[in-house]
């Protein structure tokens, strides 16, 4: 897989964006533009393929995406690269569509919204006739509501997945709510398959695609994320530094409690406002010693096989010993006070809980660049310590996917749309950090707080966006920090099942039934809540609700697969 060649389009309009801020980054979009128009001038006077439609002028600035990166580039990629933000789109409708995009908010829902959806129509309007309705739903609070929008047949037009419950990407598809839209991106959204290239067999199923994952660094880890000053003050940061496994965190979250200055402070608080506190996808930490387990869950939070393909059988995740032992020590973490109390019925996200002064700390599945993240979000110093690396798989891929609905009243502006969020870096910068000058300003290619001061109208974060490569990094991630994402997804471990979707049809009504299960206890258990009886009741419930059946479905196909991969 050539990683490198399928992520040339992102770093080529990275490196734009950095040297047109360099120049003069307070001009904002019309300094992008200009530098862009001056570099692009003389190619394309000589070139024969060089645009020239009405609207050549305005989408000036990322076509010179290409002549930003000749060094890293070769040919074949740069003229991938040269479809960033400058296309020539296929709008075909007589009037202006009216598109509803619903995504995550990672915390509370930003009071600037309406600015950046005002920018990002500024845009939108004159190059490809359509008006765009963001809607923002607080991560802790996301399946549910998507799941109403859904059941209520609402206009939605655009729609990120979630890792979890009924907005996955694997139960939206299975429930007949996505579209095929293989036929609309070839028509309106070439740029975005050339983006992702070989990537797309993670939201291809039986060879109709149902949505396009986020362009984004798919090596992702475990990391420990924890307030830095609680950590220098209990002279804890060494021994926080060196830690392989959750039985070394453990004994960090001992000291916190047991100190006298920081005890109001609970341990750990459930990442994503969902409840799990230290189960993740794709792999089980060590527990008292660094002996991770690496999984592929096959686009399911239900089931899991060996990621390495050694062993293809699969299980059922909460039959398993190593989820049984995670649950064990997870629970006995509760037990002694390190878990927020509130962590199976609230909907905070870790951030909010820390920001709040209620937590110190989380165990988060993130990228490179995580600590700037962090820092961001939760408004202090934060120490990102990784536990335990993930393998690719099919389920990272499709994590955070942009799909869109069959409630869908306008697909081809929609496609469209999503073209411009996989090519354009002002899309991605709006869509990440706001308004430029309000919320963030530009500094030597780096974005940061305007003074300081993080108590902006609107900030989010580089994964919500089409195209996370297109993002300008973040205060505290290296300047080439997009590199070293493209660096680390070549060289990460790639799950033998990559690109294997179950076909769900003759399983609907046991998936439905076991949703419903998790959704009763799914939050209780994986936040440790739950006393050891619940973990076997939760079993008994889902074998009397299909869950053999839809393993001896999966193993089928699975098998299949294999034969014919």
């Amino acid at each position: 897989m050539k990683i490198k060649k399928l992520l040339a389009l992102g770093l080529a309009a990275v490196m734009l964006t950095t040297g047109a801020a360099a120049c003069g980054n307070g001009e904002g979009r019309d300094t992008a533009s200009n530098a862009a128009g001056e570099s692009d001038k003389a190619k394309t006077e000589t070139s024969a393929k060089a645009e020239t439609d009405a609207k050549a002028e305005t989408n000036a600035d990322a076509k010179a995406g290409t002549d930003a990166s000749e060094s890293p580039v070769d040919e074949e990629s740069s003229a991938k690269a040269g479809n960033a933000g400058g296309a020539s789109y296929n709008v075909d409708w007589e009037d202006t569509a009216e598109i509803n995009v619903v995504l995550i908010a990672p915390g509370p829902v930003p009071s600037g919204l309406q600015e950046v959806e005002d920018a990002i129509n500024e845009i939108t309007e004159d190059e490809i006739d359509t008006h765009v309705h963001l809607e923002m739903l607080e991560m802790g609070n996301y399946i549910q509501q998507l799941s109403l929008k859904m059941s209520s047949s609402e206009q939605v037009d655009l729609v990120m997945t979630f890792p979890g419950g009924s907005a996955t990407f694997a139960a939206m598809q299975n429930q007949g709510q996505l579209m095929d839209i293989t036929q609309l991106l070839a028509d309106y959204a070439q740029p975005v398959l050339d983006t992702v290239g070989e990537y797309i067999k993670a939201t291809t199923v039986e060879g109709k695609i149902y949505g396009v994952p986020v362009w984004r660094d798919f090596s992702t880890s475990i990391y420990a994320v924890m307030r830095t000053d609680v950590l220098e003050d209990l002279g804890l940061t060494e021994q926080a530094e060196k830690m392989t496994c959750l039985g070394d965190f453990e004994k960090i979250l001992e000291a916190v409690k047991n100190s006298e200055k920081w005890s109001r402070l609970t341990g750990v608080a459930p990442a994503a406002g969902n409840g799990t506190i230290a189960y993740m996808s794709g792999g089980f930490m060590g527990l008292e010693s660094n002996t991770p387990v690496y999984v592929d869950n096959l686009g399911t939070e239900l089931l899991l096989a060996d990621a390495s393909g050694n062993d293809t059988q699969i299980r059922l995740v909460a039959e398993t010993q190593d989820y049984k032992k995670l649950y064990e020590f997870t629970n006995g973490w509760y037990e002694k006070g390190y878990v927020y109390k509130d962590s199976a019925t609230s909907q905070d996200t870790g951030y909010d809980l820390v920001k709040a002064d209620k937590c110190f700390g989380m165990l988060i599945n993130g990228e490179l660049g995580i600590k700037a993240q962090s820092d961001a979000a939760c408004q202090m110093p934060m120490t990102c310590v990784k536990l335990m690396s993930l393998p690719i798989s099919t389920g990272t891929c499709t994590m955070f996917a942009w799909a869109i609905p069959t409630t869908s009243k306008y697909p081809e502006a929609a496609a469209t749309f999503m073209s411009m969020m996989y090519t354009s870096p002002e899309i991605n910068n709006l869509l990440a950090w706001g308004i430029e000058g309000r919320d963030y300003v530009l500094e030597d290619g780096i974005a940061n707080f305007p003074d300081g001061n993080a108590d902006v109208p609107y900030h989010s974060s580089d994964f919500i966006a089409g195209n996370q490569f297109l993002v300008t990094p973040w205060a505290g991630q290296d300047p080439d920090i997009r590199q070293q994402s493209a660096d680390a997804m070549e060289q990460a471990t790639v799950s033998a099942y990559l690109g294997f979707t179950c076909n769900t049809d003759a399983i609907m009504t046991e998936l439905s039934a076991l949703n419903n299960v998790v959704a009763e206890y799914g939050k209780q258990i994986n936040s440790g809540v739950a006393g050891p009886s619940v973990l076997d009741e939760y079993i008994a419930k889902l074998k009397s609700s299909g869950a053999d059946k839809v393993v001896e479905e999966y193993q089928n196909q699975l098998n299949a697969w294999l034969e014919n991969n």
